[in-house]
């Protein structure tokens, strides 16, 4: 049952059926459903109802599907839980794959799965069975066998001294001032009912459970802690606490803000968050050395920025871009504005490394992996920092780090870590930049792809490392929000109508005009790229037919129902054969190419994001890409029941589509009579692609039902 000890007087257990006994003590802990129970009365924590839980674990041991099931019984909290990206700071962390860990506050196993894939083994610690229960539903249907869930209290764990490798405490420490019940979908609303009587203050709890932590964790070993920033910029701007939900009460003086909790929730405030300095000090007051400081941004459980304090003045432009939606974007302009020395004490959160003693090897696993491939001398680690820097959060992408030379003061790698230990995709992009590096040597554009230093994997994880690219993103930011307001505006109401209609418009045609020349200079790239990966030709007449069949097998692989398209699919398959003396040439395929990997600088255009490369492919899949994503994404947000077809003739597309259509034909060459087919090559191609399991096919617009139906028929 491992290596228990009482948590009243920390002497081993001894293991009967179903019951952990100290013989010293004689305290007897019970053993419910293989997960042992170290807590004396049955305490609960969690966002929903017990009986709620209860109903979920039943459904997903009877279904053996517990991701359908959790969305399901409970779709409001999957962000808290299913995606991998919750653990991306796993790589910081100074541990290997023989690593135990502890994660203090598991819950349902938002961070323990992730990192259960880069470790030997980690212990899931939570107060509420329930939700280690479904962990462990969970662990065993996803084959996970190295996490123990454990219920115990942060403030007396199980454990002998000396025991963890590493702990993590993310999102928790503000709650170790709080013994009683919490069910956030009550709390977070309404008054509560029950009151509780504390014999210690809330601070004075934190640290308490800071020292157990610290107990349990070997000489050397090191915690992970993430918190909101009690002087973070977003509740200056109105932004409530995102613990008692109400506004302005972060900053205030604790006696004032317990005064209006008990007002308003009809209860003391309890869970204190710190400013940086003060988080510091309490994590060093419990004990713990080596302090690091890091700003997470936009929030420590989604992080599009993870910056060390050390060096934020130095990359402040980077540290404070990333941005998912408007609301996020309307705070990074803000933060931008405040002068550098205090920007950073702003961060609205704060994460934490720090170790148990000095002198030992405490440095972030991604670190010492680059170390061991010979991209930084093993004694020039400590001149080097880490960046997270995120800009996809799905499970098939991978988590994206930078890294600094200090010495140098600039950036000198671009690291891709896969979040999924199954994906497989960085290392067959890793192959594929090989060889297009070869490819397009002799070319102009040789320098507009990331240089490749290392590509596979190493203790576990699988990684690319390539050369810092010193350009920015082609951002949509604001523009792409408005040009989206029509899915949260109801056109019931005329005026409202018009006026979201009337913003809409506008801000396409800013948009379109400020990407046109960002398209016409991608599609320059793509005629050389197309153009020195060029192999045999591809005669439509002879060859159509049979890849027509073959697209059309692979269709219904992909499940898309083909009733309403075969007339068109015939009428394209009669065209291909009247098609004489055209022939294409065969050529790589960037395979996403996207706005979003595209980068810009002064030196020009790069290009980046290979995994999805193929060779020996038709020309047009990349250009389509480009063009019609962007498109059919604000189509589908639209409240406009029209065709694809027509809601580009009723809006400023046309236009803009004719022209790149046309551009690229005069710069490759390639027959314009295909023009017209153009939108049916290029969804043929999208939605018949064959995905890995780990990456969804609904990320990419191309890829669906109502866009195949749409273009399947449209000639342009």
């Amino acid at each position: 049952m491992g290596d228990f000890v009482c948590p009243k007087c920390y002497q081993r257990l001894l293991e009967s059926t179903d019951i952990l006994s100290c013989a010293q003590c004689r305290s007897c802990y019970e053993i419910k459903e293989d997960i042992p129970v170290f807590i004396e009365k049955s305490e609960y924590w969690c966002n929903v109802s017990r009986e709620k839980m209860l109903d979920l674990i039943q459904d997903a041991e009877k279904s053996r599907d517990w991701l359908s099931t959790a969305y399901r019984h409970i779709p409001k909290c999957i962000p808290a839980f299913v995606p991998l990206y919750r653990a991306d700071a796993q790589f910081l962390f100074p541990i290997d794959k023989n690593a135990r860990v502890l994660d203090a506050g598991s819950m349902w196993g938002g961070l323990t799965v992730p990192i259960a894939q880069f470790c030997k083994e980690i212990y899931a610690v939570d107060k509420t069975w329930e939700t280690l229960r479904f962990l462990q539903v969970r662990a065993k249907q996803m084959k996970l066998k190295n996490i123990v869930p454990v219920v115990a209290s942060t403030h007396h764990l199980p454990f002998p001294d000396d025991y963890f490798d590493f702990a993590v405490l993310n999102g928790v420490l503000e709650w170790l001032g709080v013994a009683q019940d919490v069910v956030l979908d009550e709390h977070w609303c309404g008054k509560q009912t029950v009151q509780y009587d504390y014999t210690y203050q809330p601070e004075e709890m934190q640290r308490q459970g800071l020292q157990e932590l610290y107990r349990v964790l070997k000489p050397g070993g090191g915690i992970y802690i993430a918190i909101e920033n009690r002087i973070g910029l977003q509740y200056f701007c109105g932004h409530p606490d995102d613990h008692v939900n109400v506004r302005f009460i972060p900053f205030l003086p604790r006696w004032m803000a317990n005064g209006i909790t008990k007002k308003i929730r009809n209860t003391d405030y309890r869970t204190y968050i710190y400013s940086p300095k003060k988080l510091v000090d309490l994590i060093e007051s419990a004990g713990f050395q080596n302090t690091k400081l890091y700003s997470a941004y936009p929030h420590y459980g989604k992080m599009s920025r993870l910056s060390p304090f050390s060096i934020f003045n130095h990359i402040k432009k980077i540290a404070t871009t990333g941005y998912a939606h408007i609301k996020v974007f309307v705070l990074s302009l803000v933060w931008k504005l405040i002068p550098n020395p205090i920007c950073q004490y702003l961060s609205p959160s704060l994460a934490v490394i720090a170790s148990k003693g000095e002198g030992y090897n405490f440095q972030p696993r991604l670190l010492e992996i680059l170390s061991k491939n010979g991209l930084i001398e093993k004694d020039d680690i400590l001149n080097y920092e880490l960046i997270l820097a995120n800009n996809r959060f799905g499970n098939g992408h991978s988590v994206n780090y930078l890294v600094y030379d200090k010495r140098a003061m600039k950036m000198q790698y671009f690291c891709k870590i896969s979040r999924a230990q199954q994906n497989t995709s960085l290392l067959l992009e890793a192959e594929n930049l090989a060889r297009l590096l070869k490819q397009l040597q002799q070319t102009s554009i040789s320098n507009s792809i990331p240089k490749l230093y290392y590509g596979g994997v190493e203790d576990g994880i699988t990684i690319q490392v390539v050369g810092y690219l010193d350009a920015k993103n082609i951002h949509t930011g604001i523009l792409n929000g408005l040009r989206r307001m029509n899915k949260f505006l109801s056109f019931d109401n005329r005026l409202l109508g018009f006026c979201a209609d009337g913003v809409q418009r506008l801000s396409r045609r800013y948009w379109l005009l400020s990407m046109d020349s960002v398209i016409l200079k991608a599609i320059d790239w793509l005629v050389v790229f197309q153009e020195a990966t060029k192999g045999r030709e591809f005669n439509i007449h002879q060859e159509g037919t049979a890849w027509l069949r073959e697209k059309i097998g692979l269709l219904k692989n992909n499940q898309l129902m083909l009733d309403d398209a075969w007339p068109a699919i015939n009428t394209f398959g009669q065209a291909l054969n009247d098609l004489e003396n055209i022939t294409l040439p065969l050529c790589a395929q960037h395979g996403d190419f996207d706005i979003c990997n595209l980068l810009r600088s002064a030196a020009g255009l790069y290009v980046v994001d290979f995994e999805h490369a193929e060779e020996n492919q038709l020309p047009f899949f990349d250009l389509g890409n480009l063009i019609f994503s962007p498109l059919i994404a604000e189509w589908r947000l639209s409240c406009k029941k029209i065709s694809l077809p027509q809601y580009v003739i009723n809006t400023s597309w046309e236009s803009y589509l004719k022209k790149w259509i046309h551009y690229y034909f005069q710069k490759s060459h390639l027959d314009e009579r295909l023009i017209r087919f153009f939108p049916l090559f290029v969804v043929l191609e999208q939605n018949a692609k064959q995905y890995p399991a780990y990456r969804d096919p609904k990320d990419y617009p191309l890829f669906g039902q109502d866009s195949f139906n749409n273009m399947i028929g449209w000639c342009l």
